[in-house]
């Protein structure tokens, strides 16, 4: 165990000191799996560890490590920030002037993390962000547009991404709605013309479904009926 142990310990702390000294954005995704890989180590490290070096090292990257890494890439992000500076400053001047991307939107714009939440109020500048993100990763990532999908909810919302990102500058990237992707792929899959259902139809849908597949399944209807318990039951104590 102490032998098994040294050298997992040693790969831990070796493996961390390279990911925190890589010069690119550790993603969470990233950090998480080298966390999951280590798991055991950090487990073990109270119970059997009785090298004072390797104890004190895992136990600052089990308790520390998500410090190092948030200075890691709030370094990386600045970095970034100065190497793309004058991309940042002068990618709206043709189009509007008077459009100046914030810190907070240029945070956004070069973080390279796979999830982002942008929180903001109407009119704050989230669409002028999601298209300066664009711009971003094809003119400064070399990111081929083809491989960029911009996505919302509307079509309005939709409409303005494209004018802005499609119109304005000129970059040929998909931008739809969820809706309309989803429809894009099931009637690639299907192979045959298909529509929205009505009101009418899903009712009809879900009827024989109940009818059909619950009713004769006992698990099936058992689920679906504590579920609907478990919910109505939250519902009358929220009122």
């Amino acid at each position: 165990m102490d032998s098994y142990f040294g050298t997992e310990a040693l790969n831990c702390i070796n493996e961390f000191i390279t990911l925190m000294h890589s010069n690119n954005y550790i993603s969470l995704k990233t950090y998480n799996k080298y966390i999951d890989k280590y798991e055991k180590i950090f487990e073990l490290n109270n119970k059997f560890n009785t090298n004072k070096y390797l104890k004190e090292k895992i136990d600052y990257i089990n308790n520390k490590g998500h410090l190092v890494l948030e200075d890691h890439n709030n370094k990386w992000i600045n970095k970034e920030l100065l190497k793309n500076q004058n991309l940042l400053n002068t990618m709206f001047d043709k189009i509007d002037p008077n459009i100046k991307l914030d810190e907070e939107q240029r945070k956004a714009i070069v973080c390279d993390e796979d999830y982002s939440l942008v929180i903001a109020g109407a009119g704050s500048g989230k669409t002028t962000t999601m298209a300066a993100k664009v711009n971003y990763l094809v003119t400064a990532k070399k990111v081929d547009p083809k491989k960029i999908a911009v996505i919302s909810f509307t079509n309005k919302a939709t409409e303005e991404l494209e004018e802005r990102i499609v119109d304005d500058f000129g970059i040929p990237v998909n931008v739809t709605t969820f809706h309309a992707l989803g429809m894009k792929y099931v009637r690639k899959i299907i192979g045959d013309a298909v529509g929205v259902a009505s009101e009418y139809e899903q009712r009809r849908i879900i009827e024989n479904y109940i009818i059909n597949e619950v009713f004769s399944d006992k698990e099936k209807l058992d689920f679906i009926v504590q579920n609907f318990s478990e919910y109505f039951s939250y519902e009358f104590k929220e009122k």
